[in-house]
């Protein structure tokens, strides 16, 4: 999954009273990816700012739509240890988006749809903030990859 978790593999944590909180090395991993994927966007509205939306073709919002629904519900997936993960379809979309319409509309819609499913399942800022960052680095690699 896309998420920081309590797992193995995860950066080192300081005990606090019995809790286990993460690293500031992890804060500054999550702020930088954070920072990183905000100028992505920012980059990209500005270069589009004079662009209007209105010439998009339905298909891209059908996309979008999809990208936003496919974000929010997400499909069970169980594990062989009594254990059941959870996998979005949303990536499928928004690289679609990305492809054939503008990215700007892909980042929005990315971004909102990962901001809402942070916020129902009640996730910690970290993994929303860390989770919309790396969304926006992603989306922004694969066009410029596209485009070369």
């Amino acid at each position: 999954m896309d998420e920081l978790t309590d797992a193995p593999w995860e950066p080192a944590t300081e005990s606090v009273a019995g809790s286990r909180r993460p690293s500031w090395g992890l804060y500054g991993f999550v702020a930088l990816t954070l920072v990183a994927g905000l100028s992505c966007l920012a980059l990209v509205l500005v270069g589009q700012a004079f662009r209007s939306w209105n010439g998009v073709g339905v298909q891209c919002y059908v996309l979008a739509l999809f990208l936003l629904v496919g974000e929010l519900k997400a499909i069970p997936v169980p594990r062989g240890d009594d254990t059941t993960d959870a996998i979005t379809v949303s990536s499928t979309f928004a690289t679609a988006l990305v492809l054939i319409g503008p990215l700007s509309l892909a980042l929005v819609v990315q971004a909102l749809g990962v901001a809402l499913d942070d916020t129902l399942h009640r996730r910690p800022r970290r993994i929303l903030l860390f989770n919309i960052g790396q969304y926006m680095i992603t989306l922004a690699a694969a066009r410029l990859a596209f485009c070369l």
